[in-house]
C-alpha cells in the first residue's frame, strides 16, 4: 500500500482553506506527516521512510 503525499496535502489544503503552493503550509504538513509516521513506527514496530518532499510516496508494502 502506498500513499501519495501530494494527495494528502491537497485534501488538507482544501479542508483548511490553504494553498498547496504555500511554502509554510507545505513544511508544516511535511513535519506533521513525519510525526505521525514516527508514531506509527513506534507503536506498530514498522520502519517507514520520512517524507522530505510533496512528491514523495509513503510506502507500507515492504512491511506486509
Amino acid at each position: 500500500m502506498s500513499i501519495s503525499v501530494m494527495e494528502l496535502l491537497e485534501e488538507k489544503a482544501k479542508r483548511f482553506g490553504a494553498s498547496t503552493a504555500q511554502d509554510d503550509f507545505q513544511q508544516l504538513f511535511l513535519d506533521s506527516t513525519n510525526y505521525a509516521l514516527d508514531d506509527i513506527d513506534e507503536r506498530l514496530g514498522l520502519s517507514t521512510a520520512r517524507v522530505t518532499d510533496t512528491d514523495d510516496t509513503i510506502s507500507l508494502d515492504e512491511q506486509m
